[in-house]
């Protein structure tokens, strides 16, 4: 995983100059922490009841409804997004059927817990659905190799942003027509009996449409994750933005991996499907550190030390067991889900600072731990008489580029990259 991010600094004055300094993990989730507090949250219309549900549409709402949510952990809580509505499963154990642990647990109201459904498939549970039943679902969509999970997950990506805007009303049950269909570039194509079709008018989403999972899963990633940990806000945003993109590079004999939702969400190799058995993209073995001091129970330790296990699950870093035991306080070398909020962090200011920020004379990299030594610790402000950054004010500027221009930016909008930073 990512620990640090790199800058090369290459720029000429009197003469040429080339420098390579590293911002530890450890500063840059400090950082993201802290713009937290400046992120605006409005609590949204309605009275979270079944009748009367918060209505959320744009980012303020989904802020406000996830701040709001500690203070109701032992109440019901009712949530309309995109025309469905999502229910918050209160904190008391004796509810059977659900999963009451913590007091976030989220379900569909009209779809969780159908009977007939076979075991491990997302509507089973009335309590809701997992990660890996989540990546399961959103592969079935017709994606049969990782390349095509690529485009297919961008597609989705797309899909959630417009949903968490509120600009669609795809996913009504037996409500409205579909008036723009956000996976495809033309309302008129859909997804029917596992093919794309070219259709007279565009037909509502069902229970076995791909999309009809994103309203319970934006509620998960985006009310229940950040009630747990807040940090988990703007970590579902980064992940979004970097759906398709490479998180490890083509070398001679291995192929290049790229963000995709079964990558996300749930060890590829879990997914039960032979195109994907193979994968290795998070196969790693969790800290030993981390499993004894969460594993309850010899067996449970033995479970979780494997490779690939529910301990290290995707690379969203809320998907994993125990993410929510995760700390407030910022102590990355002993927290392994701060460990993998640190590479999604890095990756993704590695993409945002060079497409957006960075220009011929700076540019960012993701460090791996064997990298870093190669680079010298970054001091703000930099030492201006050894490097000459004094005149050249965006180098000795890179932690205000950082938390305000992008973290805080990505923290207050739904909106893709390049609309962000237009």
């Amino acid at each position: 995983m990512f620990c640090a991010l790199g800058f090369d600094i290459n720029y000429t004055l009197d003469r040429p100059y080339s420098f390579k300094v590293y911002i530890p993990g450890a500063t840059l989730l400090c950082w993201l922490q802290e713009t937290l507090a400046t992120v605006p949250g409005v609590k949204p219309t309605g009275a979270g009841s079944q009748s009367d549900p918060f209505q959320l549409n744009g980012p303020s709402n989904f802020v406000g409804a996830w701040r709001d949510a500690p203070a109701r952990r032992s109440q019901w809580a009712y949530y309309n997004i995109a025309g469905r509505v999502i229910v918050k499963v209160p904190n008391n154990s004796s509810i059977e059927g659900y999963n009451t642990s913590d007091g976030y647990y989220m379900a569909d109201v009209a779809y969780s817990g159908l009977s007939g459904e076979p075991e491990g498939t997302i509507w089973k549970r009335k309590g809701g659905a997992s990660y890996r039943e989540f990546g399961k679902f959103i592969h079935s969509g017709g994606v049969k190799a990782s390349v095509e999970g690529v485009d297919w997950s961008q597609r989705m990506a797309s899909a959630m942003r417009m949903l968490l805007k509120g600009t669609t009303r795809t996913f009504f049950p037996g409500g409205t027509k579909i008036t723009v269909n956000p996976l495809k570039i033309s309302s008129k194509w859909q997804h029917v009996d596992g093919q794309w079709k070219k259709t007279a008018e565009a037909r509502d989403a069902n229970k076995n449409d791909t999309q009809a999972a994103l309203p319970l899963l934006a509620a998960v990633m985006f009310i229940a994750e950040p009630a747990r940990n807040p940090r988990a806000w703007p970590m579902g945003l980064m992940l979004l933005d970097l759906m398709g993109e490479e998180f490890s590079p083509q070398i001679a004999n291995k192929n290049a991996m790229h963000f995709t939702f079964e990558r996300a969400l749930v060890s590829p190799a879990r997914l039960d499907v032979s195109t994907w058995k193979n994968d290795r993209s998070n196969n790693t073995v969790a800290p030993p550190a981390w499993v004894n001091s969460q594993a309850r129970n010899p067996k449970e330790k033995n479970q979780m030390s494997r490779a690939g296990s529910a301990a290290v699950e995707g690379v969203y870093p809320a998907s994993p067991k125990w993410s929510s035991r995760t700390r407030p306080t910022i102590d990355v070398q002993n927290d392994y889900i701060q460990q993998k909020e640190v590479s999604l962090l890095c990756r993704w200011l590695e993409l945002a600072f060079n497409r957006y920020r960075g220009d011929y004379v700076i540019s960012a990299t993701a460090l791996l731990p064997g990298e870093v030594a190669a680079y010298t610790l970054y001091n703000s402000p930099f030492d201006q008489r050894r490097t000459g950054l004094r005149d050249w004010g965006v180098a000795a500027d890179l932690t205000r580029i950082i938390k305000t221009d992008l973290i805080a930016r990505r923290a207050r909008s739904f909106d893709s990259l390049g609309t962000l930073f237009l």
